[in-house]
């Protein structure tokens, strides 16, 4: 079901008109995150795809919006266990709101 929408949001709540996306910290580029640390080697490879993934994602959002659905990003280093339960309570509560 998800495939048709643009970005391929990971859970799709119509009811709510909500799409969310739950993205990895280096490969969605998280910034000020711990986990998301450029590569050392072979920067020329990596700063171009991993900002290409940024871009992608921005269109996705963006088409979505336009779509007439809200987005919503939760993050890889927002679901460790320390943090889970707070991260996935206010997510609840900003779809349902």
């Amino acid at each position: 079901m998800t495939k048709r929408y643009p970005g391929h949001p990971d859970i799709l709540l119509p009811k709510y008109k909500a799409s969310v996306f739950i993205n990895g910290c280096f490969w969605h580029c998280h910034e000020g995150c711990h986990d998301f640390v450029l590569p050392k080697s072979s920067q020329d490879y990596w700063e171009p795809k991993l900002e290409k993934n940024r871009n992608r994602d921005e269109k996705n959002y963006a088409a979505l919006r336009k779509e007439g659905w809200n987005v919503f990003v939760v993050w890889e280093c927002e679901l460790k266990k320390a943090t889970r339960d707070g991260q996935l309570e206010q997510l609840y509560l900003k779809i349902t709101k």
